[in-house]
């Protein structure tokens, strides 16, 4: 398998979780997604988890975060950090970088 067919198949995964996520769970993940950056450079999905109830599929955040991307409100830089969330045990979560022209110029 290719790197290119392993990317879509990823794509193909994430809308299929979007597609069968509850729809006022996304639409206020990206709510809360759009607030959050209306302050922050910088984001990762601990900070949108802190403010949303699980859904049935948690799956659905990577969803979200594609979404956002895809809209340009977001771009994946090269950092990762240790969740905060013990559920994640550590495990390294992307940082993203705000791109809304909206946001402030300051740093979290």
């Amino acid at each position: 398998m290719s790197v290119q067919q392993g990317y879509e198949l990823r794509d193909k995964a994430l809308a299929r979780v979007e597609a069968n996520a509850p729809k006022k769970w996304m639409e206020k993940a990206e709510r809360e997604l759009l607030q959050l950056l209306q302050n922050r450079v910088f984001i990762s999905t601990d900070e949108l988890w802190k403010v949303l109830d699980a859904p049935p599929e948690p799956r659905a955040m990577g969803a979200v975060m594609r979404k956002a991307q895809k809209n340009g409100w977001i771009r994946p830089s090269d950092q990762y950090k240790p969740s905060n969330r013990p559920k994640c045990h550590g495990r390294p979560v992307r940082i993203w970088i705000n791109t809304l022209e909206s946001r402030h110029e300051t740093a979290n």
